[in-house]
């Protein structure tokens, strides 16, 4: 009688390496998941402050606030209450549908504070700014 198969002490050894390589590769397959999300945040926080910065630079408005708009867990807060606010507000939308709910997904920005801000390089121009504070 021929016996064909595998016999179950071959079977427990293929389980136990499969066990072993997966908690090999599961840190390290969280740990790109991280990175991928800290990435999103950042990208994130620059399509605020390059949109903050449209706003601001192409529709002549007045500026008198320093700081315009934070990102946060919070969600996407606009602090400014000078005469672009509301078209900063439309722009933010238009990029984010979910606005203003949008919030950090990293770690590393969890519990940080992106703020938008606005510096004079020279009397006749602004400079856009955008800063974590991960405290």
């Amino acid at each position: 009688m021929k016996h064909s198969g595998f016999s179950i002490v071959e079977l427990i050894v293929a389980v136990a390496i499969m066990v072993v390589l997966v908690g090999l590769l599961t840190p390290a397959y969280l740990h790109y998941i991280e990175k991928t999300r800290a990435g999103m945040d950042e990208n994130t926080a620059e399509e605020i402050r390059r949109a903050t910065e449209t706003i601001i630079l192409s529709g002549g408005y007045e500026v008198t606030d320093d700081v315009v708009v934070t990102f946060s867990k919070n969600g996407i807060q606009i602090v400014t209450s000078d005469s672009y606010a509301n078209a900063l507000e439309e722009e933010l939308k238009d990029l984010f549908p979910n606005f203003p709910s949008v919030v950090p997904e990293s770690k590393k920005y969890k519990d940080a504070v992106y703020s938008v801000s606005l510096s004079e390089e020279t009397m006749d121009s602004m400079v856009v700014l955008g800063s974590w504070d991960t405290k």
